[in-house]
């Protein structure tokens, strides 16, 4: 998970040619706020991934919660502060992040809803690529409007995630759109409002005369999930399960790869 923030940041910095060490220093402060989300969200799932077979280390034992609790603590203080090294607004929208991660895992809980849950990856995403941003400058119309509907993309296909970890999140009490609908359902649903989102993606790349490729990666993507969605309904094991979340997560290494190959060339 922290690549794929880490890719949306320097996305969105190469996109601007913002200076490389700034650059790198608000990266890694990032992606270790990043980190600290990933671990509290651990803490927070410890029965539910271990109803799910998960090899998270807190639920395989290899981490204790105490020890889970310290390191996402120095992990939380040591990505705010790069942050705050890179600039200012950065180390605000870390601030926001961390606060958007506490809501998610611990506080109001709201991956325990599929919306509430869909618009805190999203916005999770969004925040990325302005924090990438604001480094140096201000985004163009383009960017701004690409971004954003790439991120609505993002918090439509999340819901992949949770194909393997129905059995777990019933357990919790979390209503997912897989608990919700089934697998089969749940990838029905994700494939057609994936490649709405996609099209739309793709239509805004057009009209705002940015580059075409990062939105063609995703209309790729949408276009593999529903076959991966379907291995994941036809299949009991948890890896078959978790084809179509690695399609969603391959569509963005993808489409952020590109986005920063095209910014540094440009």
């Amino acid at each position: 998970m922290q690549l794929v923030f880490l890719l949306r940041f320097a996305a969105a910095a190469a996109a601007l040619h913002q200076p490389r060490l700034r650059a790198a220093e608000g990266g890694v402060g990032w992606v270790l706020v990043t980190a600290a989300f990933y671990v509290l969200n651990g803490v927070s799932d410890v029965a539910g991934d271990r109803a799910n077979g998960s090899t998270r280390p807190l639920a395989s034992g290899l981490l204790s919660v105490r020890g889970a609790v310290a390191g996402l603590i120095l992990l939380g203080l040591l990505g705010v502060a790069a942050c705050f090294g890179a600039g200012l607004m950065c180390g605000e929208l870390a601030c926001v992040l961390a606060v958007l991660g506490v809501c998610y895992s611990i506080g109001p809980r709201l991956k325990e809803n599929a919306f509430a849950a869909a618009l805190t990856i999203g916005g999770g995403a969004g925040l990325t690529y302005v924090a990438g941003w604001s480094l140096n400058g201000a985004p163009s119309a383009a960017h701004v409007e690409f971004a954003g509907v790439l991120s609505f993309w993002i918090a439509v296909a999340c819901a992949t995630k949770d194909f393997s970890d129905v059995e777990g999140d019933r357990l919790a009490g979390r209503h997912t759109v897989a608990t919700m609908l089934g697998v089969k359902g749940a990838s029905h649903l994700v494939s057609l409002l994936s490649a709405g989102a996609s099209g739309a993606l793709l239509l805004t790349s057009w009209l705002a005369h940015f580059e075409i490729v990062p939105a063609l990666l995703v209309v790729l993507g949408s276009w593999v999930l529903p076959s991966a969605g379907s291995r994941a309904a036809r299949s009991t094991g948890r890896r078959p399960k978790r084809s179509a979340y690695r399609v969603y997560m391959a569509t963005q290494y993808a489409a952020n790869g590109s986005m920063i190959v095209l910014g540094s060339a440009a």
